[in-house]
């Protein structure tokens, strides 16, 4: 490494050398030779391609961050659940069912805003986050333990379908949980 006088120019390669010699103007550093000399050829080493890859992929979201996207995963579910089947019964004008054809395409929409719900509830929770098991779980047990709590309150008018609905809604709140890691990957907003 070359240390040069700015006043007069003189150049020196003895790293003890702190003052010039003819101006006692104190020395800098540099990284270039003497003019008129050409510079030395620096050895580079090869760059593992590794790592100049993004590492946000691997970077994970604080605890509080996770549970906080479990819960609102699952406040997604119970609130699109529970005011999606009101819309529902508004639309069709009232609780009142008249024909097996209305109670088809009752059953058939109240399954899609459930089948919905808990893929969106489980993207909530899946999203941005690199392990998106954990935050599946934690939905499929919030989307399992919150209507059974509810339960005991208001009491189902059909306990099969009740279970029928907690058992397919709970798989498909991790398949959610799943689609929103994919979809919403931690690069995209930790680059």
């Amino acid at each position: 490494m070359y240390k040069h006088c700015p006043t007069c120019g003189f150049y020196s390669s003895d790293p003890e050398t702190g003052d010039c010699p003819t101006c006692s103007t104190p020395l800098r550093l540099t990284m270039l030779p003497p003019s008129g000399e050409a510079a030395e050829n620096v050895e580079i080493p090869e760059i593992d391609p590794a790592l100049l890859a993004p590492r946000c992929e691997s970077m994970e979201l604080p605890a509080p961050v996770r549970f906080g996207q479990v819960v609102g995963g699952c406040f997604f579910f119970m609130f699109v659940t529970r005011w999606g089947v009101r819309v529902l019964s508004v639309m069709i004008g009232g609780n009142a069912v008249e024909t097996g054809a209305q109670a088809a395409y009752v059953l058939a929409c109240t399954g899609l805003i459930y089948v919905l719900a808990s893929l969106i509830g489980g993207g909530v929770a899946g999203a941005c986050s690199v392990n998106w098991v954990p935050q599946g779980i934690g939905v499929g047990i919030g989307v399992f333990a919150l209507p059974i709590l509810l339960m005991f309150f208001l009491i189902p008018e059909s306990l099969p379908l009740f279970f029928l609905g907690i058992l397919l809604t709970t798989p498909l709140t991790v398949l959610g949980a799943y689609l929103g890691h994919k979809v919403v990957r931690p690069s995209q907003f930790f680059s």
